[in-house]
């Protein structure tokens, strides 16, 4: 048998069995369900494929992953907050830096903050 005809009768089989799972009237009931498990932050939009594949061929083994997964990726839609005084490991990076700076000019007899940063 012809490897072109098998995989045509692949294809077909799959399409068949997508439009089967997700019958007439379910508003695209795998998509619609994988899309609200996306947004709802408990898979990564990279696992959508799997999610979808897994949700069209065992309905119920894609709600069991589920059930133990909870909203871990929630955290990755959420907006960023940027506000308030930078954290003290940042400003004691900057101090440290001009400790060294203040050494390295001390060493060279250079007048102090007299480096050009780069």
């Amino acid at each position: 048998m012809p490897v072109a005809a098998v995989q045509e009768m692949l294809a077909l089989r799959r399409a068949e069995h997508t439009e089967a799972a997700e019958g007439p009237g379910t508003q695209n009931g795998a998509q619609e369900k994988v899309r609200a498990v996306v947004d709802a932050g408990y898979i990564t939009r990279g696992m959508r494929g799997w999610a979808l594949a897994l949700c069209r061929s065992d309905e119920a083994s894609f709600d069991d992953v589920l059930t133990g997964v909870g909203p871990t990726f929630a955290h990755f839609s959420q907006p960023v907050k940027v506000s308030g005084p930078a954290p003290d490991r940042f400003t004691r990076a900057a101090a440290s830096e001009s400790e060294a700076e203040a050494a390295v000019c001390a060493q060279l007899g250079l007048k102090p903050g007299t480096l050009a940063s780069s």
